[in-house]
């Protein structure tokens, strides 16, 4: 068989185990991370049994996108069996967590605009200040406040709590 493929009469014994041997190692480590290792040894396997087979450049540049091509749609058909298994189904959490069955991400804080309150801590500019009773974390526009000065919400973004010192007036 002359041309491209003339390689695959050079194949021994030696040279198939190590190109199986390098796939399967490719293929645990794109489902168990070993930082790197599995696979730096697969791949060395998989170059050690092109270097092995091939008897020119070429011979090689051929094996190696061949095996390439191989190693995409193994890995594609491995993805997609594990993502249709049972063992899928338990590894994935499917549940969503919603404002109906309760729960919430982020208080909504921003009805205590204008509120007025206490700082508790010195606000440099991050501490805290109490507003109606409760504590909170607040922060100022990179302003410090001193400690039990007045204070108003400016300002609301997330969880993000802005406050101004209320200036006395004379």
């Amino acid at each position: 068989m002359p041309g491209i493929f003339s390689f695959v009469e050079n194949i021994s014994i030696l040279q198939a185990i190590l190109l199986v041997v390098g796939m399967i190692l490719l293929i645990i480590e794109a489902f168990i991370p070993s930082f790197g290792v599995v696979g730096i040894i697969g791949i060395v396997l998989l170059l050690l049994s092109i270097f092995l087979t091939a008897k020119t450049f070429l011979e090689g540049v051929i094996m190696f996108l061949i095996l390439l091509v191989i190693a995409v749609i193994l890995l594609f058909i491995v993805i997609r069996i594990a993502t249709k298994s049972r063992l899928s189904k338990k590894l994935i959490n499917t549940d969503t967590f919603s404002e109906e069955q309760g729960y919430l991400g982020v208080q909504d804080m921003s009805a205590k605009i204008g509120l007025k309150g206490k700082a508790v801590t010195i606000l440099r500019p991050a501490g805290k200040a109490v507003f109606d009773g409760e504590i909170l974390d607040v922060v100022t526009k990179g302003e410090f406040v001193e400690e039990g000065k007045e204070v108003t919400i400016e300002q609301v973004e997330g969880n993000r709590i802005v406050v101004k010192e209320i200036k006395e007036s004379v």
